[in-house]
């Protein structure tokens, strides 16, 4: 398999280090030509994860054209900020059936909508969009661990990311509750500030646990009233 992984910050560069493992090539798309240069030349990205060694079959590109030719299978990984303007741009170039995975969090803030429904409104088949959430620091990917969480309305396409990702470290787990794994993963950051200014202060462990409980509850509302499952904030998504 071929992939295309739009975005070159410190989370794109760890999951093109994972996909690198069982694709043939996985062809970075980097807005600096700084960084591409890195990548092409000392397989480390000069801005991002430094450290981290990127495999050999990983290249990189400022050409977003260069980058989704011939790829079976896309991985978004840009900004929120900068997703529905990537996504335009790259829209020519996408075939119609092609698998695309998100793995930026957050919320459109002129539209509401998820990041997933961003990129589909911008190439069409929503239903061959995927979004990837859960706990997963870069830097912490980069040094073997933690897991995630693959929603996906259509079963095959959540399969082919899980087969491209999954190594003894990077455990998948499969969820059809795209809504309520992207509200989780826009949301869940929100109460983990609260809980760091809680801890900062010294407020103490029952107020900690205050927070994350209620936290959790209200997120889970949020998730409700979009049409998610409310219970999905209680798995790796959420917790």
């Amino acid at each position: 398999m071929n992939v295309a992984l739009i975005g070159s910050g410190s989370w794109g560069t760890a999951v093109a280090g994972l996909a690198a493992a069982r694709a043939e090539r996985v062809t970075m798309w980097a807005h600096s030509e700084q960084t591409a240069a890195g990548i092409n030349g000392e397989h480390r990205n000069p801005r991002y994860l430094v450290g981290h060694e990127l495999p050999d079959n990983v290249e990189a590109t400022t050409e977003l054209t260069q980058a989704l030719d011939g790829a079976d299978a896309i991985i978004f990984a840009v900004p929120s900020t900068h997703l529905r303007d990537v996504c335009h741009q790259a829209a020519p170039f996408i075939t119609a059936d092609t698998p695309v995975l998100c793995l930026t969090k957050g919320i459109e803030p002129e539209s509401g909508l998820l990041m997933s429904e961003v990129i589909a409104s911008e190439i069409g088949n929503e239903a061959r969009v995927a979004a990837l959430s859960g706990p997963n620091h870069a830097e912490e990917i980069c040094r073997g661990g933690l897991s995630a969480v693959i929603a996906s309305e259509d079963p095959q396409v959540g399969e082919t990311f899980k087969e491209l990702l999954l190594s003894t470290a990077f455990r998948i787990y499969l969820s059809q509750d795209m809504t309520g794994v992207e509200v989780c993963g826009a949301m869940k950051n929100v109460i983990a500030i609260v809980c760091g200014i809680s801890a900062g202060t010294g407020a103490g462990d029952n107020t900690l646990a205050l927070i994350m409980t209620r936290g959790l509850a209200e997120i889970s509302r949020l998730v409700h009233a979009r049409g998610g499952q409310a219970m999905t904030c209680m798995g790796l998504a959420g917790m």
